[in-house]
């Protein structure tokens, strides 16, 4: 795959994650934005599940 493709699929996932699950916790959506970018949306996915929701 190219770099680009695989920098979409990043960002994307990344969007998902803190749209659709990190609004409805305690994370929010900047911090869950934060660990997935930081980390990969994979740690991100995790970090935001382990935060207890509101």
């Amino acid at each position: 795959m190219t770099p680009i493709i695989i920098i979409a699929i990043f960002i994307v996932a990344t969007h998902l994650i803190a749209e659709h699950i990190g609004k409805k916790r305690k994370i929010g959506y900047n911090q869950s934005i934060f660990w997935s970018l930081l980390f990969s949306p994979i740690v991100g996915l995790i970090i935001t599940l382990l935060i207890d929701a509101q």
